[in-house]
């Protein structure tokens, strides 16, 4: 039992020291008109409103509530999972990011645009009632 607790104190002065974060909630910033939502190695959560969002960071689990209209994805290795309005506009510019989307409404269908590499885009199921995100499997 005391082997255990002091490899876990180890391991977590070591994963603070290798700079990683495990903040559950980050509050998002305004700049130049659009919402940013920052964070490597993370979770961010919030939701959408009228402002487009600007996703920044790497190795982050990023889940937004809808009404989204227009998310663009910058950094590498992110998850993502969005309730998407109709016609709502999704830009990814980093790589090896995946992307859960939903539309909340019936409409115009998203315009998902990949424009770095590896990066997928996944419909996800909507199993649940208004909270917005998908959740994925």
């Amino acid at each position: 039992m005391r082997s255990t607790v002091r490899w876990l104190a180890l391991a977590m002065i070591g994963a603070g020291l290798a700079g990683c974060s495990f903040e559950l909630v980050r509050n998002p910033t305004l700049d130049h008109g659009w919402m940013v939502m920052s964070g490597d190695a993370t979770t961010l959560q919030g939701t959408c409103g009228a402002l487009p969002i600007l996703l920044t960071g790497s190795h982050t689990d990023t889940r937004l509530a809808g009404p989204c209209r227009q998310v663009t994805v910058t950094g590498d290795h992110n998850d993502v999972t969005l309730g998407l309005e109709p016609g709502a506009k999704v830009e990814v510019t980093g790589d090896h990011n995946d992307i859960w989307w939903h539309q909340r409404r019936p409409g115009l269908r998203p315009d998902l645009v990949n424009r770095g590499a590896a990066n997928a885009f996944h419909a996800a199921p909507w199993p649940f009632g208004t909270s917005g995100v998908a959740l994925r499997r």
